[in-house]
C-alpha cells in the first residue's frame, strides 16, 4: 500500500482524536466497554499511543470510494476536511466547557472558603486548601515540632480543650489539615494530657500537659435555707450547692461547719472548698421558737386583743371574770398543737378544744373557774406548756403544767387573767418568788363562822374544828394509819422535807401504809408534781420526830433528785400547796426565819420552819 497523503493522514487524525477526547470524557467504568473502530475492537488495555503507532503503519487501507458510497475521491477529501472542521470545533467546544466547569468549581471553591471563615478555626482548613502541594513532596514527623505552652485552666465541670499552637521550622500548622488533637484527665482538677497525631504531610505524635485549677467556691450558687424550729439542739440542715447547673455534694466538693446554730435568731453554715473547689462561701438560716398566743372574753367588756408568751391576758384588779379563751400557736415549725378545756360556772369542765378554737361560753355571763392546757404530737416531744391563773380571793397561783388544773374549780371562784408560757422539755420552770405566790387573802373568806361555812360547804370543802380541811390540789389519796388523831394546837406551821427518793405519789402510799413504819405525813408532791393526802390535816403526823412540830404544823414530803434538788415540778407544786394551806387556814402571810421562832408572828402568820 502507498502513504497516507498529508490531507488524509489530517482527517484520520482529527478523527482519532474526537475519539481520544469522548473516552476521556466517559466515566471509568464506561471507558472499560470496547470501542468500535474501523472494524476493530480496542479493548480498555490498548493504549493510545498504540493506536497512533497503528496509525504510521503502510498497511492502513486506502478508504474505498464504494464502501464510502460517493462518485469519486475528491468527495471524499471535502468530507474529511469537513470532519476535521467538526472535530476542531467539538475540541473548541468541549475546551470551552470544561474552562466554564472550571470557573464554577472555583466559584464553589470561593463560596466554600467564605463559609469556613465564618466559622473560625475552618477559616485556616480552607486557606491550607488553596496551598499548591507538590504531589511528590515526602510526609515529614512532627518530631521536631514544638508546642505552645497552655496556660492553666480553671475547673469547669465539663471536658476542658484548649488549642495548643504548633510550629514547625518557623511555621505555624494548621489544626485538622496537618494535625489533629486529643485530651485526656482533661475534666478534674491536676494535670491534663493533650496528644498532636500529624496527617496530612506530617506523621507522628507528640504531647504536651497542662494544669487544671480548682475553681472558687463562692462561683457555686447555695439555694435558700428553710426556716429551722428551735428546740435547744444543734440545728444543721444540709445546703443544696449548685455549680453550672450541677448539684454538688458533701465531703467530696466541700465542707460544712455551723455557727450559731442552736438560739434562736440567725445561724450561719460555712461552706469550705474540697476536691475541685477552694475558697469559703456562707449562708444564713433562721432558728425560730414557737410561741403561744391567747385571748380571752372579758366580764363586760368582750374579747381583747392576743396576747403571747407570758403576757397578761384578762384583767388585774378590776375583779372582772374571764368567760371564754382561744389559744394557739404560732411559729410552729416542729407538728402538732396545742389542746385546752376550762371549767364553767354551772357547767364544769368542758370538752377538750384545739388550736384556736373557743373554749367557755359567750354572752351567758358564766366564769371560768379553772383551766387545763396540754400539747400533743410533735410538739409535746420537745415543749412543756406552763400556765398560770389569777384566782378571786387568791391572786396569782402557782405555775401548772402539761394538763394539770390551774384554779380553783373547788371553790367556785372566778378566773380573772392568766398567763402561758412555752419551755424547753425538761426546761426550768418560769421564774416566779415566792412573795409573788403568796397573795393576801380576804379574811372574811376563811373565818371559822357558820355563815363562810355554809358557804363553802355548798361547794364540797369539808370544815374541821382547827380549820378547813384538805387541799383541792389533792389527786392521790391513800390514808395511813400512822397518825395521832385530832392535834392539839390550831395549825399554823408548814413543815416540808426532802424524802430521800425520787418517788411517786403511790410510792408514798405504800411506804406510810405500813404501821411497822411509824411514819406518815399530810401530804407528799411526786416527781412529776402531782399531790398526795396520806393523813387529814385535821390530824396529827408523824413526821418530822417532833409532837410540838407535827400537832401544830403541816407536813409535805417531797420527792428529790439524788442530789438533793427537786424537780421543776415538785417545786411548782410545793410553792401552790403552801399558798393553798396558807388561804383555807385563815392566814395571810407565809414567814420564813431559818428557825422555829414563833415571837412576833401575828394572827394571819404562817411559819415555814425545816425539818
Amino acid at each position: 500500500m502507498g502513504k497516507v497523503t498529508s490531507k488524509r493522514y489530517n482527517a484520520i487524525l482529527a478523527w482519532l482524536l474526537s475519539i481520544v477526547l469522548a473516552l476521556a470524557s466517559l466515566p471509568s467504568s464506561a471507558l472499560a466497554e470496547s470501542v468500535v473502530t474501523s472494524g476493530e475492537v480496542v479493548g480498555e488495555q490498548d493504549s493510545v499511543d498504540e493506536i497512533i503507532e497503528d496509525l504510521n503503519e503502510d498497511a492502513l487501507p486506502t478508504p474505498d470510494a464504494d464502501a464510502l458510497g460517493v462518485e469519486d475521491a475528491g468527495e471524499i477529501y471535502d468530507q474529511s476536511d469537513d470532519a476535521v472542521l467538526d472535530v476542531e470545533a467539538t475540541v473548541e467546544d468541549d475546551a470551552a466547557l470544561a474552562i466554564e466547569e472550571d470557573d464554577t468549581g472555583a466559584a464553589l471553591k470561593e463560596d466554600a472558603v467564605e463559609s469556613a471563615d465564618s466559622s473560625g478555626a475552618d477559616a485556616a482548613v480552607a486557606a491550607r486548601m488553596d496551598l499548591e502541594i507538590d504531589p511528590e513532596e515526602s510526609v515529614r514527623s512532627l518530631a521536631a515540632a514544638k508546642v505552645g505552652a497552655i496556660p492553666n485552666q480553671t475547673y469547669t465541670g465539663s471536658p476542658i480543650t484548649p488549642d495548643p499552637t504548633i510550629t514547625l521550622e518557623g511555621a505555624v500548622l494548621v489544626k485538622h489539615v496537618d494535625y489533629t488533637v486529643s485530651y485526656s484527665r482533661n475534666r478534674k482538677v491536676g494535670t491534663a494530657r493533650v496528644a498532636i497525631k500529624g496527617m496530612g504531610a506530617y506523621s507522628g505524635t507528640i504531647r504536651a500537659t497542662f494544669k487544671i485549677t480548682a475553681a472558687p467556691i463562692s462561683a457555686a450558687v447555695v439555694e435558700p435555707i428553710a426556716r429551722q424550729a428551735y428546740t435547744g439542739k444543734k440545728m444543721k440542715p444540709l445546703p443544696t450547692v449548685v455549680f453550672n447547673g450541677v448539684t454538688l455534694k458533701r465531703g467530696t466538693d466541700y465542707t460544712l461547719t455551723y455557727e450559731n446554730s442552736v438560739n434562736p435568731g440567725t445561724a450561719t453554715v460555712i461552706i469550705r472548698g474540697k476536691g475541685n473547689f477552694t475558697g469559703t462561701i456562707s449562708a444564713t438560716y433562721q432558728i425560730v421558737k414557737p410561741s403561744v398566743s391567747y385571748r380571752t372574753h372579758v366580764q363586760r367588756t368582750g374579747w381583747q386583743d392576743w396576747k403571747k408568751d407570758g403576757a397578761l391576758g384578762g384583767t388585774s384588779g378590776k375583779g372582772l371574770r374571764l368567760e371564754a379563751i382561744n389559744i394557739k400557736l404560732g411559729k410552729q415549725l416542729l407538728g402538732g398543737g396545742i389542746k385546752y378545756r376550762t371549767h364553767v360556772q354551772g357547767i364544769g369542765w368542758q370538752g377538750w378544744k384545739k388550736d384556736g378554737a373557743m373554749s367557755g361560753t359567750s354572752g351567758k355571763g358564766l366564769r371560768l373557774e379553772a383551766i387545763q392546757i396540754k400539747l400533743y404530737g410533735a410538739m409535746a416531744k420537745h415543749y412543756d406548756v406552763y400556765y398560770r391563773v389569777h384566782a378571786q380571793n387568791i391572786g396569782w397561783m402557782g405555775w401548772a403544767k402539761n394538763g394539770r388544773s390551774a384554779g380553783t374549780s373547788g371553790y367556785a371562784w372566778r378566773l380573772e387573767s392568766l398567763q402561758i408560757v412555752l419551755v424547753l422539755k425538761h426546761g426550768a420552770a418560769p421564774s416566779t418568788k415566792l412573795k409573788r405566790q403568796m397573795q393576801r387573802i380576804p379574811v372574811r373568806y376563811v373565818k371559822y363562822s357558820s355563815k363562810s361555812y355554809k358557804m363553802l360547804a355548798r361547794y364540797g370543802i369539808s370544815y374541821q374544828s382547827w380549820g378547813l380541811s384538805d387541799s383541792p390540789m389533792v389527786g392521790y389519796v391513800k390514808l395511813s394509819p400512822n397518825h395521832s388523831g385530832k392535834r392539839k394546837h390550831c395549825i399554823d406551821t408548814i413543815t416540808p422535807h426532802y424524802a430521800g427518793g425520787y418517788g411517786s405519789v403511790e410510792g408514798f402510799g405504800v411506804v406510810f401504809e405500813p404501821v411497822s413504819r411509824q411514819a406518815s405525813s399530810n401530804y407528799a408532791i411526786g416527781y412529776d408534781g402531782r399531790v398526795g393526802m396520806y393523813v387529814n390535816e385535821c390530824n396529827r403526823a408523824w413526821t418530822s420526830g417532833s409532837s410540838a412540830n407535827d400537832n401544830r404544823a403541816i407536813t409535805i414530803e417531797c420527792a428529790n433528785r439524788l442530789d438533793g434538788s427537786l424537780t421543776n415540778e415538785s417545786w411548782s407544786s410545793l410553792v401552790s400547796l403552801c399558798a393553798d394551806v396558807c388561804m383555807h387556814n385563815g392566814k395571810t402571810r407565809l414567814v420564813y426565819r431559818g428557825e422555829v421562832d414563833y415571837e412576833g408572828l401575828g394572827s394571819g402568820d404562817m411559819l415555814l420552819t425545816m425539818h
